[in-house]
């Protein structure tokens, strides 16, 4: 009966739930993010498309940028589930996006990282400042 009900305890402990939410560590300031971020921009999301099995696709119309290299559109790939940390883009609305690039050198955005609607940013507008429009 003991080893059943450790049995029991390990599975209960061990495995994780469904619906378990993802984990962030504390989400850094402005300047933090921006330092740890491979591409920082600001743009409106004109399409939230299924890559594969495990990511969406999101094409962003850039109004501006503050690092890397980005054009006038421009895509990042986030993860299908907000377990798994992917950001839960909504097409047609504004955001702040701070993405990290993957092995394969794509832009990735995490539900861990700054990224957030425009219309609550005002303390990332402030930090990192006016940026540059995109050619």
């Amino acid at each position: 009966m003991k080893a059943l009900s450790r049995l029991a305890l390990v599975v209960m402990l061990g495995l994780p739930r469904a619906g378990e939410a993802c984990s962030c560590p504390t989400i850094p300031t402005p300047r933090q993010a921006l330092t740890q971020a491979s591409a920082v921009f600001a743009g409106k999301v004109l399409e939230v498309y299924r890559h594969d099995p495990r990511n969406f696709r999101v094409t962003f119309e850039v109004s501006r940028y503050c690092k890397g290299k980005i054009g006038a559109q421009t895509i990042a790939l986030t993860m299908i589930e907000s377990s798994l940390c992917g950001y839960g883009f909504e097409t047609g609305k504004e955001y702040i996006v701070y993405t990290y690039s993957d092995l394969a050198g794509r832009l990735r955005v995490s539900l861990c990282s700054r990224t957030r609607p425009l219309a609550g940013a005002s303390e990332d507008l402030e930090a990192l400042g006016p940026g540059e429009k995109p050619e």
